[in-house]
């Protein structure tokens, strides 16, 4: 059932892994930003392929947002993403 924000046939099976695995670092604080390396290594093993392709499209759809800082990107939620 769709929440009518983002339909499910939009987001591909790495994608919704990505989000899953990012919501699940989350422990409840909507404020937190969420380095690649630590969602790579939340997913299976047979999962941790490059992020960068299903990370950029979540941000373009507006589910995650990206932080630049000195050590690379972090993610975090949006408020549609939820």
């Amino acid at each position: 059932m769709s929440t009518g924000i983002v339909p499910d046939d939009r987001l591909t099976q790495k994608e919704v892994a990505v989000l899953f695995a990012a919501y699940s670092l989350l422990d409840s604080r909507m404020n937190m930003h969420i380095p690649m390396e630590s969602i790579r290594k939340k997913l299976v093993p047979r999962a941790q392929w490059k992020l960068k392709k299903p990370l950029k499209s979540l941000v373009a759809q507006g589910l995650l947002r990206a932080h630049p800082t000195a050590g690379g990107v972090t993610y975090y939620p949006t408020e549609v993403g939820i």
